[in-house]
């Protein structure tokens, strides 16, 4: 009974900012975006190994690593950040919004490695500033991305990460080519809000 009576809404997400931000295409090597929090459960130790092994396979990228982070963090955001130090563009916590924004719209392709996520807004946020998504098929993502592109975005264990990613990687192109901002937009408050409004109108109603 408590199941017939119950719904689930998303979280709003701000994307109108995304829009408002124009986008940077620098057609040179793949930038590739961590804006996850610093934090064992987002599993970083899988995404900056893959990353070492690739670059140490000759793989031409840039990195961005954002994201809420604390004094204490798992000790491979140190490592990466010397041993990937030619690579980098931004690595650190941006306390502006716009300039989180804008190195997200520099941005092409938003990587999760998390064994544990509720929803999911930093990859939402990335996808609808132009992110091409390469997550791992569990926890919420099948959920954000339509199921038609579950092959094509979402990913099963650290091998067939690292195979997409380096083919990404030489082709970066093919990443940049593919917007998903549209299918972000049932995320955005200006879809959600009136949920949430209809929604409290239901129950007033009861």
């Amino acid at each position: 009974e408590i199941e017939a009576k119950s719904g689930v809404l998303h979280v709003g997400c701000e994307l109108s900012e995304c829009d408002a931000i124009p986008a940077t295409t620098s057609g040179g090597p793949a930038v590739i975006l961590w804006n996850h929090r610093w934090e064992h459960d987002k599993a970083p130790q899988t995404f900056f190994e893959v990353l070492f092994e690739l670059a140490d396979a000759g793989a031409d990228f840039r990195l961005v690593v954002v994201g809420e982070h604390f004094r204490q963090h798992p000790p491979i955001f140190d490592v990466a950040r010397e041993r990937l130090s030619g690579r980098i563009v931004q690595f650190g916590h941006l306390p502006d919004r716009r300039g989180y924004l804008d190195m997200l719209k520099k941005s092409d392709i938003v990587v999760s490695t998390a064994r544990h996520e509720f929803f999911g807004i930093a990859v939402v946020e990335a996808i609808a500033c132009g992110c091409y998504p390469l997550l791992p098929n569990r926890l919420s993502y099948p959920e954000i991305i339509p199921p038609e592109l579950h092959g094509r975005h979402l990913y099963s264990g650290r091998r067939e990460l690292k195979d997409r990613l380096g083919r990404l990687i030489a082709d970066p192109e093919s990443a940049r080519a593919v917007n998903l901002r549209p299918q972000m937009a049932r995320f955005s408050w200006e879809s959600i809000a009136p949920q949430f409004d209809a929604a409290l109108e239901r129950a007033s109603r009861r």
